[in-house]
């Protein structure tokens, strides 16, 4: 008479018979909207049908989709995406730029939402969209002062909340290193992203970031916003280049510079 086999685990690299295995089921829970978001953004807006729709999002939603069903082979899935005109994501924007909702907290999500990511993609992508929508906005005479200032020995740094990955891109165009960028940041693992924030140089943040890692007295500051105030602040000469009206009206009211350069686009 045959013998019944027994069923077998893996235990510890050995095999343990009478036991049997029972696999949970894994529900995978999905926020559609924002991986639809960040694929938008990371990959060119040249994916596009024939009669010209943009397909970039869709191709890049279902990329990521395949690649985390065939990683984690769930036994169910859920995606949840935002519906309707109003909701929270536009809402809080809305708080943003109405001052109530404060940079660093704003930049902070923007920058974790890349969590799992490679980070040489998303470096990648982040050159491609500020090469195609950016690049040719840059003001001809701050690339031409950063040059000169270069020239004449001056340590120039790029201070920023926005992520490092887009500074990144954008300091190719005026010569500045990329160990001479301080810009929102988080720890890298394993050549992934992680919402392990390290810094976001916002507000009183950006003071703090250029003491940390210039160590050296600010000799002049360029900013545009209001966020931007605390760092003129140390310097010796703060100037307020094309700035928006919060920045424009402390500018004046303190003596600094303000200076409105001429539109490369018109």
């Amino acid at each position: 008479r045959a013998r019944r086999a027994r069923p077998n685990i893996v235990d510890g690299g050995r095999h343990t018979p009478g036991v049997i295995s029972v696999e949970m089921p894994k529900l995978l829970l999905l926020d559609g909207h924002s991986l639809a978001y960040r694929a938008f953004f990371a990959l060119p807006t040249d994916l596009a049908t024939k009669s010209g729709t943009v397909t970039n999002a869709v191709y890049g939603f279902t990329s990521m989709l395949i690649n985390v069903l065939r990683d984690e082979q769930p036994s169910h899935v859920a995606v949840a995406f935002d519906v309707g005109r109003q909701t929270f994501r536009s809402e809080t924007y809305a708080d943003y730029k109405a001052g109530k909702v404060p940079e660093d907290v704003m930049c902070g999500e923007m920058v974790t939402m890349h969590k799992g990511m490679i980070e040489s993609d998303v470096q990648r992508a982040a050159t491609r969209f500020f090469d195609l929508h950016f690049a040719e906005k840059i003001f001809p005479e701050m690339r031409t002062l950063v040059r000169q200032l270069q020239e004449q020995g001056c340590d120039v740094w790029a201070v920023s909340s926005t992520n490092e990955w887009v500074i990144r891109a954008a300091m190719r165009h005026f010569g500045i290193a990329r160990d001479h960028v301080l810009a929102a940041a988080v720890k890298i693992s394993k050549m992934r992203i992680t919402d392990r924030l390290i810094r976001i140089p916002s507000g009183d943040g950006k003071p703090k970031a250029i003491r940390k890692a210039v160590k050296k007295k600010l000799d002049a500051a360029f900013g545009n916003s209001r966020w931007d105030a605390d760092m003129l602040a140390i310097a010796r000469h703060p100037f307020a280049v094309n700035p928006n009206p919060d920045l424009e009206a402390i500018a004046r009211e303190r003596n600094w510079t303000v200076y409105f350069p001429e539109d490369p686009s018109r």
